[in-house]
Order: C-alpha cells, then structure tokens, then sequence
C-alpha cells in the first residue's frame, strides 16, 4: 500500500503502524495530513487518536477478538464487543440453570404423577375387589333366603 499522507509516497509494507508513527510524532498538533482526508489539517485529541484516526485510511485492524475474530481499529470498540461476550455467556449460563430446574421440576411432576396413577390404579383395583366382595355376599344373601 502507498502512504498518502502530505509528502510521502513511500510503500508502507507491513510497518504500518510505525510508518504513520514516523508521520504522527513530526506533528505537534496531530493533525491528518492524509491525502483526501475529509478532516484534513484538523487537529486531533492527542497523537494517539491521530494514530487511530490513521488505520481509517490504512485499513489497518490490529485490535482483534479472540472469541470470534471480528477486528477493530481501536481497543475500546474491542472492550466492548468483549463485554457483549460476556454479557452472552452469562446468559446463556442462565439459562441454562433455568432449563436445568425446569428439567427438575418435570422429573419431580413425573414422579408425582406415577405415584397419584399407581394410587389411582390400587384405590381401582380396591374398589373391583369391594364390588366383588359385596356382589358375592349379596349373591350368598339371596340364596341362603
């Protein structure tokens, strides 16, 4: 790539960073000298902001998240794409322990429910041996009359 800055034309390589560094530290105001730069000669911040202000037009993203490989041209976009990682990841662990106690929660309603049908199922089969019982007394009732 070549520099464009006012007065070079130099190919910057892979030293992009201490190409515009080169620049950058001439300037006492940190102003962009940048070849069609929309806020050419206008002072920035500090030098350290001209230096981001610089990867604009360089292309340069050397500040890259480690989760997902998305690329910055500054460590604080970074930071907060990071926080969002985090903010994902925690909740997603809540959800998890939600889904956890729900899993919890079912294992414990089939339980109960096996138990109520068992109940169900013996107070039946209580109430077919009662009918059994009474129909045979009355049958024997009937006969012994």
């Amino acid at each position: 790539m070549r520099c464009e800055w006012e007065g070079c034309q130099e190919e910057i390589g892979d030293n992009v960073r201490g190409h515009l560094l080169s620049h950058i530290e001439k300037d006492e105001e940190a102003r962009c000298l940048w070849k069609d730069c929309a806020r050419y000669g206008e002072a920035q911040a500090s030098k350290h902001a001209l230096l981001a202000h610089a990867r604009r037009h360089t292309g340069e993203r050397p500040f890259e998240c480690h989760l997902c490989g998305k690329d910055y041209t500054r460590s604080d976009p970074l930071k907060k794409h990071l926080l969002r990682h985090e903010a994902v990841d925690s909740k997603n662990e809540n959800l998890i322990r939600k889904i956890e106690y729900l899993g919890q929660l079912l294992a414990e309603y089939r339980r109960e429910s096996l138990r109520i049908m068992n109940d169900i199922e013996s107070i039946r089969y209580n109430i077919q041996a009662m009918s059994r019982k009474i129909a045979y007394e009355t049958k024997g009732n009937k006969s012994s009359l």
